[in-house]
């Protein structure tokens, strides 16, 4: 009986969900409708920085800054003039940035690398976390006023869905505790 209820226990513990938000894509706009400016963003999946996996999109780049690829190549230069800042053109009504991965990851974090040389005021940015195409907007993110440290982060606590091998787990470790509650009771007799 004990061993079956301590089976049942840890498979309930297995079928609770990581807390984290599954994610196909992550679209960056500014809150403020200004020209987006991004250094570097990273959509970390546990303790892993999965940004690089993605690739880049953007509605608009500013003619000869550099493209929307330079938001998750891993720098965290916030210099527009060396090369490590993405700017959106100034003259798009709606600018936007848009992180597609090939695969659903589960992001637990975010974090943003703003502009550090001038413009900080735009670095205010909403976040949408896209899966499977259907849209989430997550909350904002404000680097403004950040100075020379540029970043900011948000953590996330939205629970995932549990996954068909914890779901079978939690199953299974139900069937086992009352397989072993039946046997025991058909183990008595009365003289």
């Amino acid at each position: 009986m004990f061993r079956a209820a301590l089976l049942s226990i840890i498979a309930l513990a297995c079928a609770v969900p990581a807390q984290a938000v599954n994610v196909t894509a992550i679209r960056v706009t500014n809150t403020q409708g200004l020209p987006l400016q991004i250094a570097e963003l990273q959509a970390f999946q546990g303790l892993i920085n999965v940004a690089p996996r993605a690739v880049a999109t953007a509605s608009s780049a500013l003619f000869g800054f550099t493209g929307p690829d330079k938001v998750n190549d891993g720098l965290t230069d916030g210099q527009p003039y060396g090369g490590g800042v993405y700017i959106s053109d100034t003259s798009d009504p709606a600018p936007y940035l848009l992180l597609t991965f090939s695969r659903t990851y589960n992001i637990t974090r975010l974090q943003v690398f703003g502009r550090e040389d001038c413009c900080q005021n735009r670095d205010v940015f909403d976040f949408e976390f896209i899966y499977h195409g259907v849209s989430t907007p997550m909350g904002t993110i404000d680097v403004s006023g950040q100075g020379l440290a540029n970043t900011n982060a948000m953590q996330f606590a939205a629970a995932a869905v549990p996954e068909p091998a914890q779901w079978a787990l939690l199953i299974g470790g139900f069937a086992l505790t009352g397989g072993a509650m039946r046997r025991r009771r058909s183990a008595v007799t009365y003289a």
